[in-house]
């Protein structure tokens, strides 16, 4: 029960940041073909510079992968594997990086302690008065945001 405040004020911190963070990506592609792309996985000539053609090549390859039945379209169940594929290898990315004890899961603490780094900078500037609260005004600045 010690947590209980502390679990609902970093999932929410965790949801609001991650949904503007959705958003944005949703907006801005519908595939968001380029996201978490390495460069050299799109200049396949490794001349350090992307071409047009290399471009396009990439994004006709990210296509055919999501497009399983290979009919030249996307439907919304192949559209919902290529994210769900995509979403799952992050969730394995972040909890390799946030398991201190290397123990294969993500415990509270473990996620608490990231929290606290990456979003502690983020409350203080919303927190205008300093008084360790975030009241509505200051708390509608973090949906702006």
């Amino acid at each position: 029960m010690k947590y209980k405040k502390a679990i609902i004020v970093t999932f929410t911190i965790l949801s609001l940041v991650g949904s503007t963070s959705l958003v944005s990506a949703d907006q801005s592609s519908v595939l968001s073909p380029f996201e978490g792309t390495k460069f050299s996985e799109v200049d396949i000539n490794n001349d350090k510079l992307i071409s047009k053609t290399e471009l396009v090549d990439h994004s006709k390859k990210q296509f055919s992968v999501a497009d399983t039945d290979h009919d030249g379209a996307l439907s919304s169940e192949e559209l919902i594997v290529a994210r769900t594929i995509k979403v799952s290898f992050r969730a394995k990315k972040i909890v390799q990086i946030l398991d201190k004890n290397s123990n294969g899961m993500l415990e509270f603490d473990e996620l608490n302690s990231a929290v606290t780094r990456r979003f502690g900078k983020v409350f203080e500037s919303l927190d205008l008065n300093n008084d360790g609260h975030l009241n509505k005004s200051e708390f509608s600045k973090l949906r702006q945001k």
